[in-house]
């Protein structure tokens, strides 16, 4: 329950938890991540994926073909 925000794409996620959380669950299916400044970001496989300019895709460590589209960290 705590892993698991009820924020859509776009919108803030519950600020309130430190773990980290999907959002934009749908059928069972997270379609988001609670990526940087705690907000609902799209998950990826590429860069291509990500609709807002600047955004890559971010990959998870654990994986490595999924992630969520974020900003580029500013310490390179």
């Amino acid at each position: 329950g705590d892993r698991v925000a009820e924020a859509r794409v776009g919108e803030p996620c519950d600020a309130g938890l430190a773990v980290q959380q999907v959002c934009d669950v749908q059928d069972g299916f997270a379609q988001g991540y609670c990526g940087p400044e705690n907000q609902c970001r799209p998950l990826c496989t590429s860069d291509e994926d990500c609709p807002t300019a600047g955004e890559t895709c971010r990959t998870f460590a654990f994986d490595g073909d999924l992630g969520y589209c974020g900003p580029e960290p500013v310490d390179g």
